[in-house]
């Protein structure tokens, strides 16, 4: 369903229960409400109801910000000392190793491809895209620094290339800002990796196969990462080498009612349409709001949706 069709079954709904005219811009603004209403309450439920799963399974969708052995190993994106996402995911787009903006990567402008997509700033801190809703999953990977890289240069140690970085996989746990000022101002940075007799398994998850870097087990590492005003810091910055969030976004009325996809850095952008059994509850609900003006409205308007 499109919104022109949308509209139209708005204005079918609400003339069945004898309610007053609304404008185009009044039916968006109901619509937006439904459309806000109706992804949060069934994300409050997801964990334990199929069908709310399947509700907002077009609002789900992860993004991926890497820096490449190759980034690494050829002194790319440097800061501080140290190869940092934040130099490579700016807030002006994807910066290539030449140093300029990918084509159609801006971040923040308003219709581009990449509006639910957000960017680095400070090498531990992703600024969240202003659509997202909730975090469901976060993935680090660190890498080797101290075994292959000068700390103080950011250059590699002589003989050291792309091939002898390796990472460590990491679900950080999810810790309050207070939490994670006080352990970043008591653990130490710089935890070496030693390898085991694990090397070699390929390093292939998320939906996606990253080359010929090879994963090796390491003992644990611990990663901590927290939201701090619309922003999400990470734990151990100058170590990160992939950063992968799973989120669930607010699709705007258009993007709700067109088949067009607007995904991320993800090789599958996400398409926010909803199931068209999906889009009429979602029709119904605005409905119910607009017709709130007068509860003898909104009492039709449930029967009108009851006899149907």
């Amino acid at each position: 369903m499109n919104l022109t069709e949308a509209h139209d079954y708005m204005d079918m709904l609400l003339d069945k229960a004898e309610q007053p005219y609304f404008t185009t811009i009044e039916k968006d603004r109901y619509l937006d409400l439904a459309i806000s209403e109706f992804v949060n309450s069934n994300y409050r439920k997801m964990g334990t109801d199929e069908d709310s799963r399947r509700a907002i399974a077009s609002c789900i969708d992860w993004n991926k910000y890497e820096l490449t052995a190759d980034d690494i190993a050829g002194g790319y994106y440097i800061s501080d000392s140290h190869p940092s996402l934040s130099q490579k995911y700016t807030n002006a787009g994807v910066i290539d190793q030449s140093g300029s903006v990918i084509a159609g990567s801006d971040f923040s402008g308003v219709g581009q491809a990449y509006t639910n997509v957000g960017f680095w700033m400070h090498g531990n801190q992703y600024v969240l895209p202003k659509n997202h809703l909730f975090t469901i999953a976060i993935q680090v990977d660190y890498y080797n620094r101290i075994e292959v890289m000068d700390l103080d240069t950011g250059e590699m140690h002589p003989g050291k290339d792309a091939d002898d970085i390796i990472m460590e996989r990491v679900i950080p746990k999810s810790i309050s800002p207070a939490e994670y000022y006080e352990k970043e101002n008591t653990l130490d940075p710089f935890q070496s990796f030693r390898t085991s007799d694990k090397a070699g398994t390929s390093f292939n998850n998320w939906g996606n196969s990253f080359g010929q870097i090879d994963y090796q087990q390491k003992n644990k590492r611990i990663g901590y990462w927290s939201y701090v005003d619309g922003k999400i810091i990470v734990s151990n910055a100058s170590e990160i080498m992939r950063f992968v969030i799973q989120s669930v976004f607010l699709p705007t009325v258009e993007q709700a009612f067109t088949s067009s996809s607007m995904g991320g850095n993800s090789p599958s952008p996400i398409g926010f349409t909803f199931a068209d059994h999906y889009q009429r509850k979602i029709i119904q609900l605005a409905v119910r709001k607009a017709a709130s003006v007068t509860e003898t409205g909104d009492y039709q308007i449930k029967d009108i949706e009851t006899r149907k």
